[in-house]
């Protein structure tokens, strides 16, 4: 599930219909829209959904790994098809309409605001945890969203500075602290991971203390 931009709708979509349950906070009721529509018009279970952060559309990730845009002022759908090739796993967008799609086929995929293809990258295990970040370890444009960061495998943190990377870094972890389940970025150059035995670690990503992990739970770190 997810918020509208101003937090007034709420969708919601479960992994075994074709339905998006949408709740308006103004009316405070639920109502349900079947994707599809009509005979013709693909019916697939929806894997994830995101709301846009400069507008009233949302993308919905499917179980056959295409996505349909679709606009919430206009009631339009747009279908994308062929965005990956198994169940979209995650879909996150930036503040400058841009979409990351992340999908059990291990491709991570970066699509304009109207899901055309821009390009994609070949990932080492199954993704997760998927984010747009403003980070300064980018050369392009620190004032909007200029990589990709998620959690690859449960081992590794990846992130790609898509504007100049073809190939995007990977941070691995050991097992001591257990998998790699979640992250976040403090700021534009330090990230917090969390581990499944309980374990938090600060890392910075930048300047003399690059790949430096500053944590009461020693966790060792490579790259």
């Amino acid at each position: 599930m997810d918020w509208e931009r101003n937090g007034q709708v709420l969708a919601i979509i479960d992994d075994q219909t074709h339905y998006v349950y949408v709740w308006e906070a103004h009316s405070l009721k639920m109502t349900n829209k079947i994707v599809g529509t009509s005979s013709n018009e693909y019916r697939e279970n929806l894997s994830t959904i995101a709301w846009s952060k400069v507008d009233e559309r949302f993308a919905i990730g499917t179980s056959k790994g295409n996505m349909l845009i679709c606009d919430w002022t206009t009631k339009k759908k747009y279908p994308v098809l062929g965005v990956h090739t198994r169940r979209i796993l995650g879909v996150v967008w930036s503040f400058t309409g841009l979409l990351a799609t992340i999908g059990e086929d291990k491709v991570l995929s970066l699509s304009s605001i109207d899901g055309d293809l821009i390009k994609q990258v070949k990932l080492d295990g199954l993704p997760k945890d998927v984010s747009f970040v403003r980070t300064s370890l980018s050369k392009f444009g620190h004032n909007e969203d200029n990589a990709i960061s998620c959690i690859v495998n449960q081992t590794q943190l990846l992130i790609w500075k898509f504007h100049e990377d073809t190939v995007p870094i990977s941070y691995n972890f050991d097992d001591s602290c257990g998998s790699l389940v979640a992250h976040a970025w403090q700021d534009m150059e330090n990230i917090i991971v969390g581990f499944s035995e309980g374990s938090i670690a600060l890392i910075s990503m930048s300047g003399p203390d690059a790949g430096k992990v500053f944590t009461d739970s020693f966790v060792i770190f490579n790259k």
